[in-house]
């Protein structure tokens, strides 16, 4: 499979939720504002840009994000664009989504100091796609 990479910088506009599938594995889903910025030469400010918005998964250690960030941390995400397709009750269309399907998600150094405790190593979890809520 073809995977779309995508790499994310920005700040969590909500607490990391971790929860569990029907299955019982965990997850935790982050919400991520990316605002980019520029220098205007001609005004001599910097200008924002316009904010995306992105849904994010973490299936690797989903325990330590849900820990370690919180509201308005910067984060660094690599993880892969997925779509994810669904049937609301109420309506009779399929509704569509894109979601970071994250590999590595760490704090921001830029702003903030961070000082790093290792926690037991968990075995690689399976792909995301075999499971579902």
């Amino acid at each position: 499979m073809n995977e779309t990479p995508i790499q994310i910088t920005g700040n969590l506009t909500a607490d990391p939720e971790l929860r569990h599938t029907n299955g019982g594995r965990a997850v935790t889903s982050l919400r991520v504002a990316a605002n980019p910025r520029r220098y205007d030469r001609n005004s001599g400010q910097w200008v924002d840009g316009q904010t995306n918005y992105f849904d994010v998964e973490v299936w690797a250690g989903p325990e330590n994000l849900a820990e370690s960030l919180s509201r308005g941390d910067r984060v660094i995400i690599f993880g892969n664009l997925r779509t994810q397709a669904w049937t609301p009750e109420s309506a009779d269309k399929s509704r569509t989504k894109l979601v970071v399907v994250a590999a590595e998600v760490g704090i921001s150094l830029r702003y903030a100091t961070a000082k790093p405790v290792k926690t037991a190593r968990v075995e690689d979890a399976p792909d995301a796609d075999e499971e579902s809520f």
